[in-house]
């Protein structure tokens, strides 16, 4: 198992690899299957990452991985609310699904219809800008790419585009 967040994507790279038609393709296929992961208590095989969106000019990253049925990977990053992000994750199988969380109080919860295989939306407030990707399997082990982009907040913005 290998996990990178050194891998660096310019916007008109990501734009390449996954073009806004493709985008809104796998997110109507997703909100039409209605994935969602099931809800279960902390495994003590559960992993945790960081993401990073630090160094200059980077708007993405890809984490490989692999997870085992009954565990789950959590991928965590900063950003801040109103900032557009895209996930999609890919399995060999098929069978690898997400799940963005954030934190509006204290404890985890679901950001809206941001499951299953592709998102893209406005992150929402969440307590520290503190967000995080649960990824596992809906069979089996899963071998997966899990791809992040993050709209870049120009200076003086909101991730708004205002």
């Amino acid at each position: 198992m290998t996990f990178s967040t050194n891998s660096k994507m310019t916007k008109s790279q990501a734009t390449r690899f996954f073009p806004r038609s493709l985008q809104l393709l796998l997110l109507g296929l997703v909100l039409m299957m209605g994935l969602l992961l099931p809800r279960q208590p902390a495994s003590a095989a559960d992993r945790s990452f960081n993401l990073s969106f630090t160094q200059k000019n980077q708007i993405s990253t890809v984490a490989s991985n692999a997870a085992t049925l009954g565990t789950r990977d959590f991928y965590k990053f900063q950003a801040k609310e109103g900032q557009t992000t895209s996930i999609a994750i890919a399995a060999f199988e098929n069978n690898g699904v997400f799940e963005l969380q954030y934190q509006p109080q204290k404890s985890w919860s679901s950001v809206p219809n941001a499951t299953g295989r592709a998102w893209s939306g406005r992150l929402p407030k969440s307590t520290g800008n503190q967000y995080r990707i649960q990824v596992g399997s809906t069979r089996g082990n899963a071998g997966y790419d899990l791809f992040v982009g993050i709209a870049a907040i120009e200076a003086g913005g909101d991730g708004r585009g205002r």
